[in-house]
């Protein structure tokens, strides 16, 4: 299975371009915020539930990221949107 999301791989073209992405960890991975760090990389948030950092790093650093052992997945962090996009009605009391 190819850890790096396609969209991202197109990305990842442009070493030096600043990338936000989700790194899904392996099951027994354990806290890696050390090595993120240690890699120059901003964490912006955890996912405990998902074994999920969000993080801000150069393109290189993202796809050197895919290659470690203890990275499942490396992904871009996008926008998500609900399915339906129109506003919740108040309701009347």
């Amino acid at each position: 299975m190819d850890k790096l999301d396609p969209e991202l791989r197109e990305q990842l073209k442009q070493p030096r371009r600043q990338v936000n992405v989700i790194v899904r960890l392996r099951s027994g991975a354990g806290d890696r915020s050390a090595d993120f760090q240690a890699l120059d990389c901003e964490i912006r948030r955890r996912f405990w539930l998902t074994r999920s950092y969000s993080i801000t790093c150069t393109a290189s650093k993202a796809l050197k990221l895919s290659q470690l052992d203890w990275v499942d997945r490396v992904e871009l962090d996008r926008t998500v949107k609900a399915l339906d996009s129109k506003p919740a009605q108040p309701t009347r009391r």
